[in-house]
């Protein structure tokens, strides 16, 4: 018989960035806490949902609440747990060393709701990557998330839908935060690199080249917006489009450019073939750009679109319905 005394709880630790302020140490810590913009939200139900589970599973749960750039290696070093999760870090940014045991990385991906937990990292530095299309698979979850396309959501806010005549084929580029890290961890190239090949490649297919900028921050798109202004005095045919929904421009699009974008997802989802200078998240439905593209190939991948969408999603924990809790 057990003795239920002796069975030994593990400690579970998750820590939990300040969500009312930004994730960089941009100075004086307010003590007041502020309101909490809608897609930081997802973050609270993630450290709920993940404390819900182990609580079911008779754990001892602790959260740490501290703001992100507080979370370091040796501030975990001094914990006592079985088992931690860390916030918006990979063992490359984290734990370069590898010391740490029982560290589980967790990071929101471009659907919001969706994270991405893993002893590794995320999207690239994950150990799962890349996620390979599932044999046996359903479509249902590809097609419900081509329905979110219809009322033109994405993961930041964009204009309403609209139609727009499009006189030309284009390709689309859309840009990316310079600073973001998933320039840094997961692209050999810079997001102005990745802009003027795509310039190029464009010319030598005789296609338009839309660039659609990054909603979050414009200031950063300055020096992109230049390089526009630069190829449409050399007599590239570009467009800098900041004023259209992205999926208008997803839907009629030739094929998506990219480094390594979360466009690229929205871009499966339309059914478009994706190019990446970078390493992405959807790595084995893209084409990865090396010295050339394989233009004539470029819908090599699109009948793998639903079959990947499957296994992605299944990689992930979905934290609207507290449901695929489990994390390798």
């Amino acid at each position: 018989m057990i003795n239920k005394e002796s069975i030994k709880h593990k400690t579970v630790i998750i820590l939990k960035p300040r969500l009312d302020i930004p994730f960089k140490n941009l100075g004086k810590i307010p003590k007041t806490k502020g309101p909490i913009i809608p897609i930081r939200k997802y973050y609270e139900d993630f450290v709920n949902a993940t404390k819900l589970k182990h609580l079911k599973e008779n754990d001892y749960v602790k959260i740490i609440e501290k703001p992100l750039w507080q979370f370091d290696r040796e501030f975990v070093q001094n914990l006592n747990y079985d088992k931690i999760y860390i916030p918006h870090n990979c063992v490359y940014t984290f734990d370069k060393e590898n010391t740490l045991s029982n560290v589980f990385y967790y990071m929101q991906m471009v659907f919001p709701w969706l994270f991405q937990v893993d002893n590794m990292g995320w999207c690239a530095n994950a150990s799962v990557w890349p996620i390979q299309p599932q044999k046996n698979h359903s479509k249902k979850i590809y097609k419900a998330y081509q329905s979110l396309l219809i009322e033109g959501k994405s993961k930041f806010d964009q204009p309403k839908r609209k139609v727009i005549n499009f006189t030309k084929k284009f390709l689309l580029f859309p840009c990316q935060l310079p600073h973001d890290q998933t320039i840094k961890l997961h692209s050999d190239l810079s997001v102005s690199e990745g802009l003027l090949k795509t310039m190029e490649i464009a010319k030598i297919l005789k296609l338009q080249l839309i660039v659609k900028p990054h909603p979050v921050n414009m200031n950063s798109m300055e020096p992109l917006a230049k390089i526009v202004s630069w190829g449409f005095k050399k007599g590239y045919d570009l467009i800098w489009a900041d004023d259209v929904n992205i999926h208008d421009l997803l839907e009629k699009c030739e094929a998506v450019f990219t480094i390594n974008s979360g466009v690229g997802m929205e871009a499966i989802l339309h059914k478009k073939p994706v190019y990446c200078f970078g390493r992405s998240e959807y790595a084995s439905v893209s084409h990865f750009i090396y010295k050339e593209i394989n233009w004539e190939k470029r819908n090599k991948y699109i009948s793998n679109y639903p079959s990947f969408f499957d296994a992605y999603v299944k990689n992930m924990v979905d934290v609207r319905m507290n449901k695929n809790l489990i994390f390798n």
